[in-house]
């Protein structure tokens, strides 16, 4: 070991600076040589080192080759495979950000399928179903449901959660969307009579057709002043049906022959001749001059026992027969049901079964389930991921999202890639 005795500041530094880089001379000559070769050693050979690196190769300083830090084992192929690799990923990225534009455009409705991975990716986000979009060999873009997809990416344990958690939303997707269609119909019931009365008044123009032709046929009779009832076909469209030749099979017979007659009398009695005698009739006449929809109902918990006549003065039956013996009336009056006009509003036309949510509890009992939930309701279209802690998760099918899951693993993802250039900087 060598033992300096400081003498002087300036000798102490320069022997400390020959003693490091090997100079015996202990003269300030000495020191002064040393520094002046180390700099013209540094300027004449800073650009060749730089070129050497950015090269790949090596040279006499030992400098670093920074593209071998950032691809070890890269040697003279590390530029070309850095930004042929930087290319690809870009490319990727942009192509999975036009399927996020895409399926936020389909889960809208602003555009149809068309593609089939747009239609099988629009079938999942119907059903409730998580689907795994990914590109081929060929850079094509690719939709399967998940259920169906590669997952060769999973571990064996993760593939039966995977499985176990897609029919577990399967199970919840199908509460869901009974769900949604019992609440379509009754939206659909609802909007009815503002969508009749809009195009009465002239605010919203007539359709040229709908299912059943509803509502042609309700503006119709809301000009003729004409009861009518609003329901469901069997399809579940709107429909519209003449009280006047409906007949009601949930009414007994007397009932419906009661009804059927008012309907059929009531636009003369509401006509400019007519006369009107009962509050039911005013209640039909307001609801006409209003152009408000209405039909007849009868008053189930009230009959009217008062003897009934023919125009004649004969007596009749609660069906308006006459039934006489030997001169005698023998008509029994069982009392006549009562009539009532009804507003067509949603309340008034929604059947009873309809007001009961088929599925009040859908079994959101988990993390997982809970986001699947959220997106199924929204209609959005989701997979199924793990997280860094292993565990399941529910990811909406977002660019990012999109590019994290096919992207390899031990590589990064991101929407925005960097030059290679910038890491020179």
């Amino acid at each position: 070991m060598t033992t300096i005795t400081p003498t002087s500041s300036a000798y102490n530094i320069g022997t400390l600076i020959q003693t490091a880089s090997g100079v015996t001379s202990t003269t300030p000559a000495g020191v002064a040589g040393m520094l002046e070769t180390s700099r013209s050693s540094t300027s004449t050979s800073s650009s060749s080192n730089m070129f050497t690196a950015l090269s790949g190769g090596s040279d006499s300083t030992g400098l670093t080759n920074i593209f071998d830090v950032l691809n070890p084992g890269g040697a003279g192929s590390s530029i070309a495979s850095i930004l042929q690799q930087q290319k690809v990923a870009t490319q990727t990225n942009k192509i999975f950000t036009a399927v996020a534009q895409r399926l936020t455009a389909l889960q809208s409705g602003q555009v149809q399928p068309s593609a089939d991975w747009e239609k099988i990716a629009a079938y999942g986000m119907q059903t409730g179903q998580p689907v795994a979009v990914s590109l081929d060999s060929k850079g094509q873009v690719q939709a399967a449901p998940q259920a169906q997809a590669d997952l060769s990416k999973f571990n064996a344990a993760q593939q039966r959660t995977l499985t176990t958690t897609m029919a577990d939303i399967a199970t919840m997707a199908a509460k869901i969307t009974a769900n949604k269609t019992n609440q379509g119909l009754i939206d659909k019931l609802n909007g009815a009579e503002n969508d009749l009365n809009g195009v009465y008044t002239g605010a919203l123009d007539a359709q040229a057709s709908t299912p059943n032709n509803w509502e042609q046929q309700g503006v119709q009779m809301m000009r003729l002043k004409k009861p009518f009832l609003i329901s469901l076909d069997a399809q579940g469209n709107l429909q519209v049906q003449d009280q006047a030749v409906t007949t009601n099979t949930s009414l007994s017979m007397d009932q419906q022959v009661v009804l059927r007659t008012a309907a059929q009398n009531l636009p003369k009695i509401l006509g400019s001749n007519g006369l009107i005698t009962q509050q039911w009739q005013a209640d039909a006449s307001s609801f006409a001059a209003n152009g408000i929809p209405y039909h007849l109902e009868i008053d189930k918990t009230v009959r009217d026992y008062s003897p009934k006549t023919d125009a004649y003065g004969w007596p009749v039956d609660q069906n308006g027969q006459r039934s006489v013996v030997s001169g005698l009336p023998s008509a029994r009056n069982n009392g006549t049901p009562l009539i009532k006009a009804v507003e067509n509003s949603g309340a008034n036309i929604t059947p009873a079964f309809l007001n009961d949510t088929p599925y009040p509890d859908i079994g959101a009992n988990t993390p997982a389930l809970k986001q699947a939930a959220t997106l199924i309701q929204a209609g959005k279209p989701f997979f199924l991921d793990f997280d860094k802690g292993g565990h399941v998760v529910v990811k909406e099918a977002t660019a990012q999202n999109l590019i994290t899951y096919n992207t390899p693993a031990g590589s990064t993802a991101s929407l925005g890639s960097g030059s290679v250039l910038s890491v020179t900087a």
